[in-house]
């Protein structure tokens, strides 16, 4: 109980088994999600989250959920933070997407841990940019190539998550060489080299492209809705449009998306699996 480390896992366990029983104790009926701002003692702006539900005994019962923090207190980020709130629980359902956003925090954290890794991550996708645009194999343009830092995910931002994917993408060659220098620095043992072991696996880059597909789907609706001139009617047809294309996605994107992942382990000499031996073998 005195370690620091132990205090969060434990206040960790014990909020999964308490949300745990709510939900047991919730069923399978209606409920209502009420939110409102609650600052702390530091006057750190906090978003209170509570359900209320009828019970199978027909009393009228409020559960207390959690705290987040909200850089914004006005109904409309509120919003936004629950609905994004509600886009990492859904993700965290799956072991393996799960996984892989832990990865990502990792390959984030140990190439940008410090200043003079920074630097080397921009001076190798600097060195990589001229190299690429000097052979032809880049277009220049306008705004093209511009921001090359890995910004640190957070679940209070799921569009941060869009981002951080996006620049991973761009920065590939870059962070894999970062990632392989940190090893060999004897002076700060890690894991990056196992870090570089799961990037140029199959699986990571097919998940990373799948998310990178739906975020963007869901990336252009959280931009769209956080528009002033936008009316109830507009944000609804938004949010039909959205749910179509994910059920698009879902029933026709498989081959484009394992297409496109192929098409990238190709340019990366990274090994694809064989399907069909795979199948066989199960």
């Amino acid at each position: 109980m005195t370690s620091p480390t132990i205090q969060k896992e434990l206040a960790k366990c014990c909020a999964v088994e308490i949300t745990k029983a709510i939900k047991e104790e919730m069923g399978g009926c209606l409920f209502s999600v009420l939110v409102d701002e609650s600052r702390d003692i530091s006057v750190k702006e906090q978003m209170a989250v509570v359900v209320r539900f009828v019970s199978k005994k027909g009393e009228l019962i409020e559960r207390f959920l959690g705290i987040k923090h909200v850089t914004d207190t006005t109904s409309e980020a509120l919003k936004r933070a629950l609905v994004e709130l509600v886009v990492v629980a859904v993700s965290r359902c799956c072991s393996s997407i799960e996984d892989f956003f832990d990865y990502v925090a990792l390959i984030v954290n140990t190439t940008s841990s410090s200043c003079r890794r920074k630097d080397l991550l921009l001076d190798k996708h600097h060195r990589n940019l001229l190299a690429k645009l000097e052979s032809g194999e880049m277009s220049t343009g306008r705004g093209k190539h511009q921001e090359t830092s890995l910004a640190r995910p957070r679940d209070t931002r799921w569009g941060s998550y869009y981002k951080t994917l996006l620049r991973i993408e761009s920065m590939w060659d870059s962070v894999i060489e970062v990632l392989g220098i940190v090893q060999e620095d004897v002076r700060n043992p890690c894991r990056a080299g196992g870090l570089v072991h799961i990037m140029e696996s199959f699986s990571f880059v097919l998940i990373m492209k799948m998310m990178l597909q739906i975020l963007r789907i869901t990336n252009e609706l959280s931009l769209l809705l956080q528009r002033k001139d936008q009316n109830v009617v507009q944000a609804m047809s938004l949010v039909i449009d959205v749910k179509t294309r994910l059920i698009n996605l879902r029933n026709h994107g498989w081959e484009p998306l394992f297409e496109e992942s192929k098409e990238f382990c190709n340019a990366n000499d990274i090994p694809i699996p064989n399907m069909d031996e795979a199948g066989q073998t199960n």
